[in-house]
């Protein structure tokens, strides 16, 4: 199977919902990231209140 953008945009999409439901999940794509996006500690800490998760890592 191929990941084509088509494929990982309803990956994305996914992941959301998931995340909308306060499901804690952990991603890697190249290292830890959240939607797909390497985000810095701050963006982190806003991801998490957005979401409401309460992850430790």
């Amino acid at each position: 199977m191929q990941w084509g953008p088509a494929s990982q945009q309803q990956l994305l999409k996914v992941l959301e919902k998931i995340y909308e439901n306060g499901v804690p999940i952990k991603e890697y794509m190249d290292g830890r990231t959240y939607l797909g996006e390497n985000l810095s500690y701050e963006e982190i800490q806003a991801f998490k209140s957005k979401y409401s998760l309460k992850m430790n890592n």
